[in-house]
């Protein structure tokens, strides 16, 4: 039988375990496939924390003093007692990561990871990692790690998952290496970056030669068949989180993520990657959902059930107003009528919902309607009021610039906000980027936001005239010092957004 490694390459947030390779390593074991995991980016983590800073200011100088401390009260959960203090102890968490990793030539952050000579968007970059590795100091910190995993287990595939771009550049040392040190070792690639590359207009595979195989969207049924199993593409597989540090993780105690459901129930908003790359929705049955997470619970002692869905169905949401899953959860959904019902928002809450992260995107009737969104703002707002009401958080995400979008329809979102200010919890307030890979730009005129042949997003001509820098504008000078509104921006989350908010 063969045996696979899966890797998870820095940098992501050290949040939570990598939910998809917990699902790959569950797939695999329950077909009796050996497994092993290596969470390379949560090893970094820990390995950068520890190491000393020569401060170049009084704030690096104060945040490497405080560092251990500070992460100890992120992990025993007194920094979420207040939210000054808790966006202090990250903030200064976030200076010592980025004055370590000064050493290395790189600029490591909770969230970020920087290389000044080489970027992940332009493929000619990809390849002088995949080759110049030995060449890389910051590769030198998990470099044993990895090679010691290998010659140990000694398996037969590795599985990388790139989902951010951040992970791109050290996934493709971690190739380069393998190749070199292991080359009978199959190199399969996947996550949600490869899958959008893929479906990228013009794409060339950069890793030809290392990886030996590409995964684009979901990687059980082909890491099955690579060990030469029966597919079943109907099959669900339950999360094995047993080969990770989870007291490493930085939060108040284990997140468990969770996904009881691929692509999404609605399917139809503009510009989503779910229906631009085609993805079919396929929904776990509520009493497999309850029974995973029963026994998921039992073993790990989880604080939170972190749900990944990109919206949890609402067949899921009322299944769980009757089998509640027994502990704190939280996750996206969209604004369903369901949500208008003061009744049914409070029984969600019995079941042990903190928080729900729901896309408004806009507070103007005909951007909605354009973007395909499906929300009635008088629905919205009875929503927004019943969680309120329920003890329910609310995080609601807003999305300007919009080809559809000028001025007027932008205050109309501003003036709509204000108006339910009391019943909104967090805001993340984005400015729009158009999908490279969508239909609109091919009609819009373009231009690339930086250099490189990779990029997901681009800038473009506005119809309306309502370019990014009115648009940053708008946000800065209106709508984020609009009282109600400002109020609400001053408990954003820093880094961490929603994986903390919850807890805070």
């Amino acid at each position: 039988m063969k045996k696979v490694l899966l890797i998870h390459p820095p940098v992501s947030i050290p949040v939570e375990p990598p939910a998809g390779i917990a699902l790959l390593a569950g797939a695999l074991n329950s077909r009796g496939i050996a497994v092993s995991v290596l969470d390379l980016n949560i090893e970094m983590f820990q390995f950068i924390a520890n190491q000393p800073v020569k401060p170049v200011n009084t704030r690096e100088k104060q945040a490497d003093v405080r560092k251990e401390k500070l992460i100890r009260s992120i992990k025993d959960g007194t920094a979420f007692r207040n939210i000054t203090k808790y966006k202090n102890a990250v903030t200064q968490i976030d200076i010592a990561l980025a004055a370590a990793s000064r050493q290395w030539g790189k600029t490591v952050t909770l969230s970020n990871y920087t290389d000044p000579e080489l970027s992940p968007l332009k493929s000619a970059d990809l390849k002088m990692a995949l080759t110049s590795f030995k060449k890389d100091s910051f590769f030198n910190l998990y470099k044993k790690s990895l090679l010691d995993r290998v010659a140990e287990f000694n398996p037969d595939a590795a599985g990388i998952s790139i989902n951010y771009l951040h992970q791109a550049l050290n996934a493709c040392s971690i190739m380069g290496a393998l190749r070199q040190f292991f080359p009978r070792v199959k190199i399969i690639l996947g996550g949600g970056l490869i899958t959008s590359w893929v479906h990228r207009p013009g794409w060339k595979n950069p890793f030809e030669n290392y990886a030996d195989q590409l995964v684009a969207g979901p990687g059980e049924q082909p890491l099955l068949k690579f060990c030469g199993l029966e597919e079943n593409n109907r099959d669900f597989y339950t999360p094995d989180f047993e080969p990770f540090p989870l007291n490493d993780y930085l939060s108040p105690g284990f997140t468990l993520p969770f996904s009881a459901s691929t692509g999404c129930f609605w399917s139809r908003c503009r510009f989503c990657s779910e229906s631009i790359e085609g993805k079919q929705y396929r929904q776990m049955p509520p009493e497999r959902v309850h029974s995973d997470i029963r026994e998921l619970i039992t073993r790990f002692r989880p604080l939170a059930i972190h749900f990944l869905d990109n919206a949890l169905s609402p067949l899921l949401l009322k299944y769980f107003t009757r089998h509640p899953p027994g502990i704190m959860w939280y996750g996206y959904a969209r604004f369903t009528r369901e949500l208008t019902d003061p009744h049914f928002c409070r029984a969600l809450k019995k079941s042990g919902c903190a928080m729900l992260q729901l896309g408004l995107e806009s507070g103007d009737p005909f951007v909605l309607e354009k973007m395909h969104k499906g929300n009635n703002l008088e629905h919205v707002s009875s929503a927004l009021k019943n969680l309120k009401q329920a003890g329910i958080k609310t995080y609601v995400y807003l999305l300007f610039g919009t080809p559809w979008e000028n001025g007027e329809r932008a205050r109309r979102t501003k003036e709509y906000v204000s108006a339910n200010a009391s019943n909104i919890d967090f805001l993340h307030v984005s400015v729009f980027s158009l999908p490279a890979q969508s239909e609109e730009a091919g009609e819009l005129e373009t231009f690339p936001f930086y250099e490189g042949d990779l990029p997901l997003y681009l800038d473009f001509r506005h119809p309306l005239g309502w370019g990014r820098k009115k648009v940053r504008r708008f946000i800065d000078n209106e709508f984020g010092k609009e009282p109600a509104i400002a109020a609400i921006l001053k408990k954003t989350v820093p880094f961490f957004d929603a994986h903390h908010a919850p807890f805070l």
